[in-house]
């Protein structure tokens, strides 16, 4: 099944539509280089993306096992004084 990009054709010089998912289409205007460094721009800025992600996602990781730690503290202290009043107890 061919996808829709196969589609695509750009005259000479013309800009890639909005919304286009990147520049890695061969533009007989622009030399190999130009073409290579526009690729590699590209790639670069899907790496930046993913980046970004993945550290929001290790922020997130790492604020829900703040939260684990504290719930574990709290249980913790509150067994130590369950322990601790009913030593005193006997």
């Amino acid at each position: 099944m061919k996808s829709p990009l196969d589609k695509l054709q750009l005259a000479p010089g013309q800009a890639l539509p909005p919304g286009f998912p990147g520049p890695f289409i061969f533009a007989d205007s622009l030399s190999s280089v130009e073409t290579l460094l526009t690729n590699i721009q590209g790639l670069l800025k899907v790496a930046l993306d993913n980046a970004r992600i993945q550290e929001k996602q290790i922020q997130q990781e790492k604020k829900e096992l703040r939260m684990e730690l504290y719930r574990e503290r709290e249980i913790r202290e509150n067994l130590e004084r369950q322990l601790a009043v009913e030593l005193q107890s006997r």
